[in-house]
């Protein structure tokens, strides 16, 4: 382990965040995301949209004025970002999704 800085040096310098994922954690897969704006933050809420089966066809609704089916689908996971890290997402999404279309062009 590296040595511990005291809240004082770590205020005065950038530090590098490294994640990890916890024993017993779980990852979240998702093909549908829904997003909602308000003036603070991005709410990004996750989904895995699955045709409905025998067992869950009451997850579809019918609007009677339009004649639309609806499928309900429960949100998975709800991420709530500030406008800074959203850029920022942006940002590196773009720059990954660019390296893979090269690579995939390029086979």
């Amino acid at each position: 382990m590296g040595k511990r800085m005291d809240t004082k040096k770590l205020s005065e310098k950038t530090a590098k965040i490294s994640t990890y994922r916890p024993e017993g954690s779980k990852r979240t897969y998702s093909n549908h995301v829904e997003v909602a704006i308000s003036p603070q933050d991005i709410s990004l809420k996750f989904c895995d949209v699955m045709p409905p089966s025998k067992e869950n066809i009451d997850r579809l609704i019918k609007n009677e004025k339009s004649g639309e089916v609806e499928l309900k689908v429960p949100v998975l996971t709800e991420i709530v970002l500030s406008y800074k890290v959203a850029k920022a997402l942006i940002e590196v999404l773009k720059k990954q999704l660019d390296k893979v279309e090269e690579k995939e062009s390029k086979i």
